[in-house]
């Protein structure tokens, strides 16, 4: 299964998705509060994939996603928000995302996007 980075300046959000994608039987590699933090445990970690949030404290998730998409192009980066404006979602995909993900959301639809299998782990 991946080794996914989970982005989100939410302690309780972060640990809902990694306990989710874990019971999918995906590793989560390192997790990340900032743009700055994710940055460097995506260039430390080498991940599968990227769960990330676009409301970051120091930088938005769209500039750490234009990063990443210039510095590994073809990255599986999920955005995980909870903004459903229209605008946002065309800018992501536009920007290298592969999905959008709105919050709240649920293990179907993290399985949807990142693969794997119900009570994996």
């Amino acid at each position: 299964m991946a080794r996914i980075l989970v982005v989100d300046d939410n302690e309780v959000i972060r640990g809902m998705l990694r306990f989710l994608l874990m019971r999918l039987g995906h590793t989560v590699v390192a997790e990340a509060a900032t743009g700055a933090a994710a940055l460097e445990a995506f260039r430390r970690e080498r991940p599968d994939a990227v769960s990330l949030d676009i409301s970051l404290p120091d930088m938005s998730g769209l500039e750490v996603l234009k990063v990443i998409a210039a510095e590994s192009p073809g990255a599986l980066v999920v955005v995980v928000t909870g903004n459903n404006a229209e605008v946002l979602r065309r800018d992501v995909l536009a920007a290298g995302a592969r999905a959008v993900l709105l919050k709240p959301f649920d293990v179907k639809a993290l399985q949807r996007v990142f693969g794997g299998e119900p009570g994996a782990k």
